[in-house]
């Protein structure tokens, strides 16, 4: 699954959490997509500026990809 035409950057990283690290560095990034694949190597990293549930017309299957949404935390 991934968000089509809210990316904010595509890159490679070595794993999810690295994506995710990524997406957390860059205050306008609210959701991302990393390449799932089982052989070791860099993955493909779609940083999105929207989450899936703000832009539901937006979001498409891509085969390979898991989406993530960034956490929400209230104390």
């Amino acid at each position: 699954m991934a968000i089509a035409g809210f990316s904010l950057l595509r890159t490679k990283v070595a794993s999810a959490v690295e994506c995710g690290l990524k997406c957390g560095q860059r205050s306008a990034c609210a959701s991302f997509a990393v390449e799932y694949s089982d052989s070791p190597g860099s993955k493909l990293c779609e940083l999105n500026t929207v989450k899936a549930t703000s832009h539901p017309e937006s979001v498409v299957r891509k085969k390979g990809f898991q989406y993530y949404d960034e956490a929400e935390v209230f104390y």
